[in-house]
Protein backbone atom coordinates (compact mmCIF):
# COMPACT_ATOMS: atom_id res chain seq x y z
CA UNK A 1 0.00 0.00 0.00
CA UNK A 2 1.17 3.60 -0.77
CA UNK A 3 2.12 5.56 2.66
CA UNK A 4 0.66 8.51 1.41
CA UNK A 5 -2.54 7.20 0.80
CA UNK A 6 -2.93 5.33 3.76
CA UNK A 7 -4.13 7.83 6.06
CA UNK A 8 -6.89 8.57 3.53
CA UNK A 9 -7.86 5.06 3.61
CA UNK A 10 -7.84 4.72 7.98
CA UNK A 11 -10.04 8.56 7.31
CA UNK A 12 -12.57 6.59 4.73
CA UNK A 13 -12.98 3.58 6.14
CA UNK A 14 -13.64 5.37 9.72
CA UNK A 15 -16.28 8.26 8.14
CA UNK A 16 -18.07 4.40 6.24
CA UNK A 17 -17.93 3.10 9.50
CA UNK A 18 -19.39 6.13 11.29
CA UNK A 19 -21.96 6.12 8.74
CA UNK A 20 -23.11 2.63 9.26
CA UNK A 21 -23.49 2.97 12.98
CA UNK A 22 -25.32 6.46 12.63
CA UNK A 23 -27.85 4.45 10.17
CA UNK A 24 -28.35 1.24 11.13
CA UNK A 25 -26.61 0.56 14.42
CA UNK A 26 -27.76 3.50 16.53
CA UNK A 27 -30.29 3.50 19.40
CA UNK A 28 -31.34 6.48 19.97
CA UNK A 29 -32.99 6.15 23.29
CA UNK A 30 -33.57 9.98 23.90
CA UNK A 31 -37.18 11.14 22.81
CA UNK A 32 -37.63 14.03 20.28
CA UNK A 33 -39.58 17.28 21.67
CA UNK A 34 -41.24 19.46 19.29
CA UNK A 35 -44.58 20.89 18.87
CA UNK A 36 -47.66 19.58 16.49
CA UNK A 37 -51.26 21.04 15.18
CA UNK A 38 -53.43 19.46 15.56
CA UNK A 39 -54.42 19.48 11.79
CA UNK A 40 -50.97 17.76 11.37
CA UNK A 41 -52.10 14.40 13.63
CA UNK A 42 -53.49 12.71 10.95
CA UNK A 43 -49.47 12.63 9.13
CA UNK A 44 -48.17 11.82 12.73
CA UNK A 45 -50.50 8.98 12.77
CA UNK A 46 -49.55 7.64 9.72
CA UNK A 47 -45.27 8.04 10.26
CA UNK A 48 -45.72 6.42 13.85
CA UNK A 49 -47.54 3.60 12.20
CA UNK A 50 -45.35 3.25 8.76
CA UNK A 51 -41.87 3.59 10.53
CA UNK A 52 -42.44 2.41 14.10
CA UNK A 53 -41.58 -0.55 16.03
CA UNK A 54 -43.29 -2.19 19.54
CA UNK A 55 -42.75 0.41 22.09
CA UNK A 56 -42.89 3.36 19.72
CA UNK A 57 -45.09 6.61 20.37
CA UNK A 58 -45.75 9.98 20.22
CA UNK A 59 -47.09 11.95 23.17
CA UNK A 60 -49.33 15.27 22.80
CA UNK A 61 -49.58 17.72 25.68
CA UNK A 62 -53.00 18.80 25.78
CA UNK A 63 -53.14 22.62 28.15
CA UNK A 64 -56.41 23.72 28.95
CA UNK A 65 -57.50 26.24 32.12
CA UNK A 66 -59.06 24.09 34.95
CA UNK A 67 -62.40 25.76 36.81
CA UNK A 68 -59.47 27.35 39.00
CA UNK A 69 -58.09 29.11 35.83
CA UNK A 70 -54.44 27.31 36.83
CA UNK A 71 -52.95 25.51 33.66
CA UNK A 72 -53.88 22.06 33.85
CA UNK A 73 -52.09 19.50 31.31
CA UNK A 74 -53.69 16.35 30.01
CA UNK A 75 -51.74 13.19 27.87
CA UNK A 76 -53.24 11.50 25.10
CA UNK A 77 -50.70 8.97 23.18
CA UNK A 78 -50.54 7.27 19.91
CA UNK A 79 -48.44 4.13 20.40
CA UNK A 80 -47.40 0.88 18.95
CA UNK A 81 -48.48 -2.25 21.30
CA UNK A 82 -49.05 -5.78 20.75
CA UNK A 83 -48.08 -4.56 16.68
CA UNK A 84 -51.00 -2.47 16.53
CA UNK A 85 -51.29 1.27 16.95
CA UNK A 86 -53.60 2.76 18.97
CA UNK A 87 -54.31 6.00 20.74
CA UNK A 88 -54.22 5.78 25.01
CA UNK A 89 -55.56 8.18 27.65
CA UNK A 90 -52.53 7.93 30.33
CA UNK A 91 -54.39 8.02 33.64
CA UNK A 92 -51.25 9.30 35.47
CA UNK A 93 -51.65 13.15 35.51
CA UNK A 94 -54.71 14.66 37.38
CA UNK A 95 -56.28 15.89 34.39
CA UNK A 96 -56.51 12.77 32.57
CA UNK A 97 -57.77 11.26 36.08
CA UNK A 98 -60.88 13.44 35.79
CA UNK A 99 -61.70 13.16 32.63
CA UNK A 100 -61.72 9.82 31.84
CA UNK A 101 -65.64 10.20 32.02
CA UNK A 102 -65.32 12.86 29.32
CA UNK A 103 -62.86 10.81 27.29
CA UNK A 104 -64.91 7.55 27.25
CA UNK A 105 -68.09 9.90 26.23
CA UNK A 106 -66.41 11.26 23.48
CA UNK A 107 -64.77 8.26 22.55
CA UNK A 108 -67.90 5.88 22.20
CA UNK A 109 -69.69 8.90 20.75
CA UNK A 110 -67.49 8.18 17.65
CA UNK A 111 -68.29 4.77 17.85
CA UNK A 112 -65.07 3.71 19.61
CA UNK A 113 -64.71 0.74 21.60
CA UNK A 114 -62.21 1.50 24.73
CA UNK A 115 -60.02 -0.51 26.93
CA UNK A 116 -58.79 -0.39 30.08
CA UNK A 117 -55.73 -1.47 30.33
CA UNK A 118 -52.16 -1.32 32.65
CA UNK A 119 -48.41 -1.91 31.94
CA UNK A 120 -46.12 -1.86 35.20
CA UNK A 121 -47.71 1.21 36.84
CA UNK A 122 -49.01 2.88 34.32
CA UNK A 123 -53.27 2.54 33.82
CA UNK A 124 -54.62 3.93 30.39
CA UNK A 125 -57.29 3.53 28.28
CA UNK A 126 -56.69 2.24 25.10
CA UNK A 127 -58.86 2.44 21.58
CA UNK A 128 -57.26 0.56 18.50
CA UNK A 129 -59.67 0.66 15.89
CA UNK A 130 -60.89 3.32 13.93
CA UNK A 131 -60.08 6.81 13.33
CA UNK A 132 -57.98 7.45 16.07
CA UNK A 133 -56.21 10.96 14.30
CA UNK A 134 -60.22 11.70 14.44
CA UNK A 135 -60.96 10.68 17.99
CA UNK A 136 -57.65 12.62 19.11
CA UNK A 137 -58.96 16.07 17.41
CA UNK A 138 -61.78 15.73 18.75
CA UNK A 139 -60.96 15.19 22.34
CA UNK A 140 -58.40 18.14 21.63
CA UNK A 141 -61.50 20.09 20.74
CA UNK A 142 -64.29 19.18 22.37
CA UNK A 143 -62.58 19.15 25.92
CA UNK A 144 -60.28 21.44 25.21
CA UNK A 145 -61.01 23.96 22.74
CA UNK A 146 -58.22 23.37 20.70
CA UNK A 147 -58.99 23.48 17.31
CA UNK A 148 -56.93 22.94 14.10
CA UNK A 149 -54.53 25.45 14.01
CA UNK A 150 -53.64 24.88 17.59
CA UNK A 151 -50.33 24.01 18.11
CA UNK A 152 -49.54 21.28 21.35
CA UNK A 153 -46.46 20.32 22.86
CA UNK A 154 -45.50 16.73 21.12
CA UNK A 155 -42.62 14.31 22.01
CA UNK A 156 -41.79 11.15 19.91
CA UNK A 157 -39.55 7.90 20.72
CA UNK A 158 -38.90 5.08 18.53
CA UNK A 159 -39.70 7.21 15.11
CA UNK A 160 -38.33 10.03 13.24
CA UNK A 161 -40.76 12.53 13.23
CA UNK A 162 -40.23 15.67 10.51
CA UNK A 163 -41.86 18.71 11.82
CA UNK A 164 -43.13 20.23 8.10
CA UNK A 165 -46.68 22.21 8.60
CA UNK A 166 -50.08 21.14 6.60
CA UNK A 167 -51.00 24.30 4.59
CA UNK A 168 -54.21 25.89 6.30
Amino acid sequence: MNSALAPFIVLAIILVGSWIYQRFLRIDDEPTYSQIRIADLQRLFHALRSHAEEGSFAVLTLRAADANGAAAEAYVQFSIEGGRIGLDWLLQSQRNISDRARFVEVARALGHAVNERQTGDVRYLRVDQGDLPHLAAALAERLYGLGPNNAVPLMCEGFEWKNRQSAV
